[in-house]
């Protein structure tokens, strides 16, 4: 029988590395600004924005875990249990919204469509999503779409750039660049680092 792995089955050994450009951030946004790290793991990226001076911080991951994880490690940090495609918050809510890999994490398009949404529906009109998710070279090795499985067993997938830039087709982008970085499974791969601003 086969079983699919979730990241509640690695949250205790996971370590992510995904670079994101916390001083872009820092130029864009001013350190009052309300952040919401959608798909937090345990904390990683809101620590550093915290160190960075960001005080109004909220993070949702999808897996109970890996939030525990956080509370354990950083009990101070805001970690909550949200799905990304249906988010507890109002319209308008944040100025900004940080992503490290949530796409990537995302194999499933009409997700990925509904999460881009919720996105822009809780930022403020000219609120900026910033992020950063996995390129693929060509489709050698992957199922459809850039589908697969990771070393952890975990499904995911990797994009094209078009493929990204059509997901934020309401948002105006402001930076887009490849980052050459090593893998969870520690292989050389490609990130593109990312933000959009959403059309007031």
């Amino acid at each position: 029988m086969t079983t699919t792995t979730t990241w509640d089955d690695v949250a205790d050994t996971v370590t992510f590395s995904v670079p994101l450009d916390i001083d872009f951030i820092a130029e864009r946004i001013p350190p009052q600004s309300r952040i919401l790290d959608l798909g937090c793991g345990y904390g990683r990226t809101m620590a550093s924005l915290r160190a960075r001076g960001f005080c109004r911080l909220i993070g949702y991951d999808a897996s109970p875990q890996l939030v525990a994880r956080g509370h354990s490690q950083t009990p101070d940090l805001d970690l909550r249990v949200a799905d990304a495609t249906h988010l507890p918050d109002s319209s308008d809510t944040f100025d900004a919204v940080v992503i490290a890999a949530l796409l990537t994490s995302v194999p499933c398009p009409r997700h990925q469509t509904m999460i881009v949404a919720e996105i822009a529906r809780v930022l403020r009109p000219g609120g900026e999503v910033f992020g950063v998710d996995f390129l693929r070279d060509g489709d050698a090795g992957y199922l459809s779409g850039g589908r697969f499985r990771a070393t952890n067993g975990i499904s995911m997938i990797h994009f094209k750039d078009s493929e990204l830039s059509a997901l934020f087709q309401a948002f105006t982008i402001v930076e887009s660049k490849r980052i050459g970085i090593s893998s969870l499974s520690s292989k050389p791969a490609e990130v593109l680092q990312y933000a959009f601003q959403l059309r007031r």
